[in-house]
């Protein structure tokens, strides 16, 4: 796949936000974009941590053609200002264009001179394409789309022909050598998110509400505004986030792709995160009368701490047995199936599924029906299940026999023949049985009159 890197399309605006975005997938914490006007040479301000040291982080954001040594010196400035002459600072600045020779020179002296306190890093155009090849970040039409190879683990081609098999073999009077199918697996977008909320509301009373919530979950649908369906949710992550592979693309892999761009689909998170979270609360004020407040949270007050972009698979099955066709429709993780569609559990002639009451499900091995008790028929030979249409026929006096083949037919006709005439009336199980019923009556009346 062709990945897109035209990063002239951004606004200014824009460019920050990327460039936030960058410092997030790198490692980065506690991001913030500062106010648009009056920045003093500080368009993010962020911090790097690991288990040696902590230190705070600049970030001077320039979409320009050309940076020159001016804006080193308006960041070291910044940086001079932020720590005070205390501590260990880091500075970078960011452009989509390039620097002149002596911006690298003057960065050169300033980290030498000042190793102790601070250090300030350059990354032009050229690196800034790495960055994003690196942490699959498209630019196009002037937005940050979504693109990532992630999907949760699924079934593979072995263990999706042994599911089939192991379903078909629940069938009475399966064949597999009948049996053919092709599998696709098509790839949902969904996008994890994990965020703390920390609010407080208060009156001229004092603090009437807080909400204080920590690595709370969302799960949101990449094709449409919303959450991901709660039974999906519950397949996929019920039992903590699953394990992630990479999708190696080939014909049988169709992936759909985002709608949305990281920003859009963060802003629909932050727009649920606060509807679900705004509450009405009641207080007395100092004159003893009582007030309802709404308390609904600020942007400000919700910090993502993780974005996941990922891939739910969906594994679509055309089963073909004879001249039928069956259509399974199943998600699937590692080790568990989630049906969205399955034919192969129904009855080809009233699309009834197995039931506790219906239980079986019968194959008729000559046009490749899956029928229902109710719909299948047995030879009167040997037993085997067949459909209503591929049957042979044979009329008693009110029971009909039904065959596999027209060989079982007339095998049976030839015994029927040769059968004596009560035989002949007990193998009519519905004249014999009716006859039986009628005799009974007759003679439960007659010892009733006497």
């Amino acid at each position: 796949m062709k990945q897109e890197f035209n990063i002239d399309t951004l606004s200014g605006h824009d460019f920050e936000d990327l460039i936030a975005r960058i410092m997030k997938k790198v490692g980065y914490k506690d991001i913030v974009l500062t106010p648009k006007s009056n920045d003093k040479g500080k368009d993010i301000i962020m911090r790097y941590e690991d288990e040696k040291e902590s230190y705070p982080v600049i970030v001077e954001c320039k979409h320009q053609n050309f940076v020159g040594r001016p804006v080193v010196q308006k960041l070291q400035g910044a940086m001079l200002h932020e720590i005070k002459n205390k501590g260990f600072i880091k500075g970078i600045i960011v452009t989509s264009g390039k620097f002149s020779p002596t911006v690298y020179e003057y960065v050169k002296e300033i980290n030498k001179n000042y190793s102790s306190t601070m250090k300030i890093e350059l990354t032009d155009g050229k690196k800034l394409k790495k960055l994003c090849e690196k942490y699959d970040i498209i630019i196009l039409n002037g937005k940050i789309q979504i693109i990532t190879n992630n999907s949760v683990d699924f079934l593979d081609e072995k263990g999706v022909k042994n599911q089939i098999f192991r379903e078909f073999h629940q069938i009475i009077g399966h064949k597999d050598d009948l049996l053919k199918f092709q599998s696709e697996t098509i790839f949902y977008p969904c996008y994890y998110m994990r965020y703390n909320i920390d609010s407080e509301f208060c009156t001229s009373v004092g603090c009437v509400n807080t909400i204080q919530k920590s690595n709370e979950e969302i799960f949101l649908d990449g094709m449409k505004a919303g959450r991901i369906n709660e039974t999906l949710r519950n397949h996929f992550f019920g039992n903590g986030f699953p394990s992630i592979i990479q999708i190696k693309r080939d014909k049988n892999k169709k992936i759909i792709p985002f709608e949305f761009t990281e920003k859009d689909i963060e802003d629909v998170a932050f727009e649920m995160i606060i509807d679900e979270n705004t509450e009405e609360v009641k207080y007395y004020g100092k004159n003893n009368v009582e007030y309802t407040k709404t308390c609904k949270p600020h942007p400000r007050d919700i910090e993502l701490k993780d974005t996941k972009a990922v891939y739910l698979p969906k594994i679509v099955n055309q089963i073909k047995i004879k001249d039928q066709n069956y259509l399974q429709e199943v998600f699937s993780d590692k080790h568990n199936l989630l049906y969205y569609k399955n034919e192969f559990n129904q009855c080809k002639s009233c699309k009834r599924s197995s039931t506790l009451f219906n239980s079986h499900l019968y194959f008729c091995k000559t046009c490749g029906r899956i029928l229902c008790s109710y719909h299948k028929r047995l030879d009167a030979i040997d037993k085997t299940p067949v459909c209503l249409r591929c049957a042979f026929k044979k009329k008693l006096l009110l029971q009909t026999k039904f065959f596999i083949s027209k060989k079982n037919k007339n095998r049976y006709s030839k015994r029927y023949e040769k059968m004596n005439l009560l035989r002949k009336f007990y193998e009519d199980k519905i004249a014999f049985w009716g006859g039986v019923g009628l005799v009974s009556v007759i003679l439960f009346g007659i010892l009733s009159s006497l």
